[in-house]
């Protein structure tokens, strides 16, 4: 979880620190043009991520499917919408990149809030939630860190935006790819597996 929490954060560290200046030195807008349409997906995210989250407590509304880690499947789609990244380099309205814009801060905000969730679903024990959760975050915010630095080197090295979004939009297919096969063992401590073995067998 926190790795897949990485490959979405990472995005997301993108956007922060490099959309303003993609809009300005590739689609050649102004300062204020460029601010306006990195605010709209932002706006248009805060929606789609409360219909999403809405959706997702509808896909778990029988209430087993929380506890068996169902949510992955919602996880990994989010992902995937989000890795729609991988198309900017070949929008050429405007219009069509707000709306992948749009669709991918969707997309990572919706994956950063389900994950956490996940992590609920998954622990047996209230009282692990604060060390899992740093975990989770930890891992997110190391890819994060890094998501601006990697970006710099990749711009510099190619003259280009196009790798450092096909960058993002990679780690966000492994991301969907890690969640849906690395979370589908009970988040359980090792003596509490023991002691259900030992029951198991003396039954």
């Amino acid at each position: 979880m926190a790795i897949a929490q990485g490959c979405n954060v990472y995005t997301q560290y993108l956007f922060l620190t490099w959309l303003p200046s993609y809009l300005q030195e590739v689609r050649h807008l102004s300062i204020a043009k460029s601010g306006l349409f990195t605010a709209i997906p932002y706006a248009a995210a805060v929606v789609l991520c409360i219909v999403i989250g809405k959706l997702s407590d509808h896909y778990l509304k029988n209430g087993s499917g929380a506890a068996s880690g169902k949510r992955r499947n919602v996880i990994a789609l989010t992902m995937l919408v989000a890795s729609c990244i991988l198309l900017i380099p070949f929008a050429d309205d405007i219009a069509v990149l707000v709306l992948i814009f749009s669709l991918t801060l969707a997309g990572i905000a919706s994956t950063t809030s389900l994950n956490f969730s996940l992590l609920n679903d998954l622990l047996p024990s209230s009282g692990d939630v604060g060390r899992a959760m740093a975990f989770v975050v930890v891992g997110g915010n190391i890819f994060g860190m890094l998501a601006p630095i990697v970006t710099g080197y990749v711009i510099t090295a190619t003259g280009s935006y196009n790798w450092a979004f096909a960058i993002a939009g990679g780690l966000l297919v492994t991301g969907a790819v890690v969640i849906l096969s690395m979370t589908r063992k009970p988040m359980i401590r090792v003596e509490q597996l023991a002691a259900q073995t030992l029951v198991a067998k003396t039954a």
